[in-house]
């Protein structure tokens, strides 16, 4: 969405310098064609949205220093000035904003980098934590496995207490018989 409305904001700036230069083709003397016929190739070239070429500029400026008497030519020249100090402020703050997209982009990519790092720091850690669970629920079921054996060794052992009791009862009976 931004894109349309920086695309419609650069249509907005080209229709308003076309608009001004159409604006002063009517202070020009009509006398004056060669002025007249270099802003119209500006306005048809903005039109068409290409650059104007450097010689026509030049011979739009030249002329407009032959002519310097009129008051339009002081017009024309100062406001192509004007464009011209415009159009290196915006250069400037392209160059600006391009340093400053670069800027993002390394701070992206490092972000991007120390997110991969951390993933497989984090992929790591649950592989480790996946064989600890494992470990641990052998360990529980070898735990249970040896508080079942331990169960039927002490019944076992209860069993052959009582034997041995019942045994050592019979024996004492035995010998005490007279």
């Amino acid at each position: 969405m931004r894109r349309t409305s920086k695309k419609s904001s650069r249509m907005f700036s080209q229709r308003r310098y076309e608009r001004s230069i159409k604006n002063m083709l009517v202070y020009f003397n009509p006398y004056n064609l060669q002025i007249q016929a270099n802003l119209k190739k500006m306005v048809e070239s903005i039109e068409k949205n290409t650059l104007v070429q450097q010689t026509a500029l030049a011979a739009s400026s030249s002329a407009a220093s032959d002519a310097g008497s009129t008051t339009g030519d002081s017009i024309a020249s100062d406001d192509y000035k004007v464009l011209t100090e415009e159009l290196a402020i915006l250069a400037t703050e392209l160059e600006a904003k391009c340093v400053e997209v670069q800027a993002y982009k390394g701070n992206f990519e490092r972000l991007q980098s120390d997110c991969t790092e951390r993933t497989s720091e984090l992929e790591r850690l649950n592989s480790q934590l996946q064989k600890a669970k494992l470990d641990g629920n052998s360990a529980v079921e070898k735990l249970k496995k040896t508080e079942e054996d331990l169960a039927q060794i002490k019944e076992k052992n209860a069993q052959l207490s009582d034997e041995l009791l019942n045994k050592s009862r019979q024996v004492g009976l035995f010998f005490k018989i007279p």
